[in-house]
């Protein structure tokens, strides 16, 4: 196994793929009168205090590449850094107003909000959030994409979140799917998946 793509999957870790964000009907696009995002990292900030507070979340993760399936469970000792693959997916900053376009739909599932980059050269290609009636996020979807003349990766992060006893959402699995593609050699795929266990 290259060492880089085990050190990848070392230092990620992760979890269940959510649904894919296809743009749900009947949507609109919306301009945001507060030239804001969604706000990613505070969110997945959120999660990581709340697991620190909880101390005893036991993780199940399956990591597959190249074909080969491992398997373990075990004790997260740092969430900021397990989750923080998921922080740089953040589009919510004052560089970045006015470079997504964001679409809006309410569904039997909830209420949608995509956000698709409008210039070719950012990196988050699209962001999908999925909230329920309460406004709690059950799923959230982004695209990344990173690219140079030797060198592309694609990955697809999904977080999947559960109301807790009083309603708030709280992070149940995570999945991290990467296509690398590297100059003179075979695309490599890898899959991190994690289930918070109870």
């Amino acid at each position: 196994m290259n060492k880089a793509f085990v050190f990848f999957a070392l230092t990620l870790s992760f979890a269940i793929l959510g649904q894919a964000c296809q743009t749900p009907q009947p949507s609109q696009v919306v301009e945001d009168s507060a030239n804001t995002y969604f706000p990613l990292s505070a969110f997945v900030q959120s999660q990581v205090s709340a697991l620190r507070d909880n101390g005893s979340t036991k993780v199940a993760k399956k990591v597959i590449f190249d074909g080969k399936v491992e398997r373990q469970k075990l004790q997260i000792k740092d969430w900021e850094k397990e989750l923080g693959v998921f922080m740089k997916a953040d589009i919510n900053k004052a560089g970045l107003r006015n470079s997504y376009q964001r679409i809006d739909s309410v569904t039997s599932q909830g209420a949608y909000k995509i956000y698709r980059a409008l210039e070719p050269q950012l990196k988050v290609r699209e962001l999908c959030v999925l909230q329920n009636l309460n406004g709690e996020v059950v799923d959230i979807r982004a695209d990344v994409r990173q690219q140079n003349a030797l060198y592309s990766e694609k990955q697809t992060l999904v977080l999947h979140c559960k109301p807790d006893k009083q309603g708030r959402a709280r992070l149940a699995s995570y999945r991290i799917e990467s296509i690398q593609d590297i100059a003179l050699k075979a695309p490599n795929t890898f899959v991190l998946e994690a289930d918070l266990l109870d």
